[in-house]
């Protein structure tokens, strides 16, 4: 069970990133699968300007898992973005914390020093850890209705049909589910459209 929340605090951002007149956000492939799954994965991109690594996409692509067609069609229509080579990171490449991560999840956190996201949507639960210990802003799939309620881009109804189908797809705590029901928006603040 993946016991860890959203988080948004004590990470420095830099002026290119404040600039930005919409947020981007980095996605991995275990929170792709899931949106696909429950039918969101195509408002990500319209929420945000939405940055894939390779690697994820090829996670997603090369393997018969669910949606990877359509991912392809994404990003045949330019709804994201794929980043190909990706800069080396030489304070965190030595770290054992950074180098156990599966190769996606690796990839979307160095994605994130190099500069180019405001922050990662993953449900991948050693991302999440590594996010949380780090200060990197990050998000599950559980709360991506629950922002787009926030965001007055669902009803309330749509939102809990959502996080039903969402938490019948993918393994939360209940101390996710209690957050992701119960949380305001000010503490979703900084991942708003």
């Amino acid at each position: 069970m993946q016991d860890w929340l959203c988080f948004s605090g004590n990470h420095k951002l830099d002026m290119n990133r404040l600039n930005r007149t919409r947020k981007t956000a980095l996605l991995d492939a275990s929170s792709a699968i899931i949106l696909f799954k429950v039918d969101l994965h195509s408002i990500i991109s319209e929420m945000y300007d939405v940055i894939m690594p390779a690697s994820v996409y090829n996670e997603i692509t090369d393997h018969p898992y669910p949606g990877a067609e359509e991912y392809r069609h994404l990003l045949a229509e330019n709804k994201f973005t794929l980043q190909g080579t990706l800069p080396e990171i030489p304070s965190k490449s030595t770290e054992p914390g950074f180098r156990k991560l599966d190769r996606g999840e690796h990839d979307i956190i160095q994605l994130y020093y190099a500069g180019p996201g405001d922050f990662i949507i993953t449900d991948d639960g050693a991302a999440a850890k590594y996010c949380k210990r780090e200060g990197i802003p990050f998000v599950n799939a559980l709360l991506v209705p629950v922002i787009l309620k926030f965001a007055a881009m669902t009803d309330t109804f749509s939102c809990r049909e959502s996080m039903d189908k969402i938490m019948n797809q993918g393994r939360y705590s209940s101390t996710i589910i209690s957050f992701a029901e119960n949380c305001r928006k000010e503490e979703l603040s900084f991942f708003m459209p």
